[in-house]
């Protein structure tokens, strides 16, 4: 505003950035108007490529989109995911979380298990996590073998703890399982002990007192008084410790490694000398080849995959359980086929011939094999603990064993009296005036080896009621894992046309200059054996 002339004047601001005097600034920019003047700015989200934020006129507009998803620090916050627009941008969120509506800029995480949104079997139970969800299987469950194992489809069925030994129940106790976990409660004739809290889970009995026998008024029998005090002490000394079969003894272990590392070198001569020494083939051989091949296989895998230390009763496991069932019950067929063979041959007196090549295969292989199929399909998952691979206590599966080794080891047992009395009437009859120190000692001989190669030795483990018998288990153990190396003796070492075969192949391996001496020795070894043995030869 200005004065002259004693008038005033008045100057008014021109808007360059209206009409009808707009100044074009050009595209994505914006015309701002300042006293006097004006400049050009570019629109939000845009800015010019040299970095200058005004410009005059629309020759200079070089504006841009500008990128905000570059910018530091960023735009979107926390798990926020920007997305650029001309001129703006947009943020968004991945899968399991969603905006906060007073914020569009922040992702907040969504919980699947109280909005609805998880699709977890009822089976399992559903856990939140941040941005996701993850589906577990309840407390005394399991995931199903063979469904869906992902962390959102898992599949769940129950844990038998009883049968896999995951219980905690004191040996004192039964466990009975239930769904989702399992009860311990006290065995027959116990009850809970006093002054030990008992729950579900935790019990702890003992024994009720043990009514003392006393015979009925009236009468007097010193020999049932006696009769039923065995039967109390019985009773008494069956304790629940037995059920317990994780007990550990190295040296055992040990023995038990060594022994059936030597039986399986010996139980592999013996398939040899059965297959390549043509002298004593026959059905009785036969029989003593398949026995020891279920022995060797049986064996090996014993070695090999008897010890589960994964813990977890798996496929392996129960494999190694269903192969050691079949091969020890094969081997105890042909031992009582084996029986039968020598029943033949001593009792009978060449009455007539044994059974024939094909019968003893079906009976030898085809029995165990049915009883396992059996087994298998009443109740797969009695095969295979948590310690070791072999038969569960569960449900009495392990009498599908111990049934048919009883029955064969008694018959056998029968078969084994009947043999040794049948012997001693005939080498009486044989030679009257055989000398009584030379009967005694070849009905000794006899009864050994017969005891060895039937298996009667497993009377041993039939009466080990009690862990802490070490001497029953010390006994039991060594027969049964030498029992490769007695086959070897008896049927091998200490029989004559075997060892000619011996000889013989010595000889072509050493030379012929050591043929002469060989030959020699075995004539020498032959008339001594004759001697010695002729009268055993009949029984054997």
């Amino acid at each position: 505003m200005g004065g002259g002339g004693g008038g005033s004047v008045v100057f008014l601001d021109i808007n360059e950035c209206a009409s009808p005097t707009r100044v074009s600034c050009g595209k994505l920019a914006d015309c701002q108007n300042v006293e006097g003047s004006y400049y050009c700015t570019c629109s939000p989200g845009y800015a010019l490529a040299s970095g200058a934020r005004t410009f005059k006129n629309e020759g200079e507009n070089t504006c841009q989109d500008v990128d905000e998803c570059q910018q530091s620090p960023r735009v979107c916050k926390s798990h926020g995911i920007c997305s650029n627009t001309l001129g703006s941008y947009t943020c968004l969120c991945p899968p399991g979380f969603v905006l906060k509506p007073e914020d569009p800029k922040l992702c907040t995480d969504v919980n699947e298990c109280t909005s609805g949104r998880n699709p977890c079997h009822s089976s399992t139970h559903c856990c939140n996590k941040v941005g996701s969800y993850e589906c577990r299987c309840r407390p005394g469950w399991k995931p199903i073998p063979g469904s869906p194992n992902g962390p959102n489809n898992t599949i769940c069925e129950d844990v038998d703890e009883c049968s896999s030994g995951q219980h905690r129940c004191h040996m004192s106790t039964v466990c009975a399982n239930t769904v989702g976990s399992y009860t311990c409660h006290c065995r027959p004739g116990w009850k809970p002990k006093p002054g030990v809290p008992n729950n579900q889970n935790i019990t702890v009995c003992e024994e009720m007192p043990f009514a003392n026998w006393t015979l009925p008024p009236g009468i007097n029998s010193q020999t049932l008084s006696r009769f039923f005090a065995k039967v109390q002490d019985l009773g008494k000394d069956f304790k629940p410790d037995s059920a317990k079969d994780t007990i550990q003894d190295p040296q055992l272990a040990l023995i038990t490694k060594v022994g059936l590392a030597l039986s399986l070198v010996c139980l592999l001569l013996c398939i040899l000398t059965f297959l390549l020494v043509r002298p004593i083939q026959g059905s009785r051989t036969t029989i003593h080849l398949h026995l020891c091949i279920c022995l060797f296989v049986g064996s090996a895998i014993f070695l090999a995959g008897i010890e589960n230390e994964g813990g977890e009763v798996g496929l392996r496991c129960r494999l190694v359980a269903g192969l050691l069932h079949y091969c020890f019950l094969a081997a105890f067929c042909w031992m009582s086929l084996e029986g039968l063979e020598l029943y033949f041959l001593v009792v009978r007196v060449f009455q007539g011939q044994g059974l024939r090549t094909r019968w003893l295969c079906l009976i030898g292989y085809g029995v165990p094999l049915l009883i396992v199929a059996v087994s298998a399909a009443s109740y797969s998952q009695g095969y295979g603990r948590t310690t070791f691979c072999w038969l569960a206590l569960s449900r009495g599966f392990l009498w599908s064993f111990l049934g048919p080794v009883i029955f064969i080891v008694l018959c056998n047992a029968v078969i084994f009296v009947t043999t040794v009395w049948k012997l001693a009437q005939k080498f009486s009859e044989i030679n009257p005036d055989m000398e009584k120190l030379k009967k005694t000692r070849v009905l000794t001989v006899t009864a050994i080896a017969q005891l060895f190669v039937l298996g009667c030795t497993w009377v041993f483990g039939l009466f080990l009621f009690d862990p802490q018998n070490w001497i029953l288990s010390y006994i039991f153990t060594i027969l049964n894992c030498l029992q490769g190396l007695f086959l070897y003796l008896l049927h091998c070492l200490l029989n004559r046309k075997v060892r000619e075969e011996y000889q013989k192949w010595a000889c072509l391996i050493a030379g012929n200059k050591y043929s002469e001496f060989a030959s020699s020795m075995s004539n020498t070894s032959h008339n001594q054996t004759t001697r010695a043995l002729r009268p055993s030869e009949s029984g054997m």
